[in-house]
């Protein structure tokens, strides 16, 4: 549970406009999560960190983080969880597209 309250407060961080402070909860709770085997939880939590990085902006960041988010959903097999780990791909792509960055979430599109 402290590892959902440690995301909870990272996306409070987060929706203040306040990504570093995010950043650093949300890689606490991931922590949790690992150290606990709450994998339930892991796809929401990786989601908002990418959003976090996506805010910086460090798209390469963001990027892993995503990818984490949708591994993680895919272990658990939860729709919501998969579309919000596709979502948070999509976001990171429009990112990269205007930004400019190394990673490509979809390769076929360009």
């Amino acid at each position: 549970m402290k590892a959902y309250a440690q995301g909870m407060k990272g996306d409070i961080f987060l929706a203040r406009g306040r990504p570093l402070e995010a950043i650093q909860e949300l890689q606490e709770a991931i922590n949790l999560i690992e150290k606990n085997g709450a994998t339930w939880q892991a796809a929401d939590t990786f989601s908002s960190l990418a959003r976090a990085y996506l805010a910086l902006p460090n798209i390469d960041a963001a990027y892993q983080q995503a990818i984490q988010s949708l591994l993680q959903a895919e272990k658990i097999s939860q729709p919501l969880d998969l579309g919000i780990a596709h979502q948070i791909l999509a976001e990171v792509e429009a990112a990269r597209k205007k930004l400019g960055s190394r990673h490509t979430a979809f390769p076929s599109i360009n």
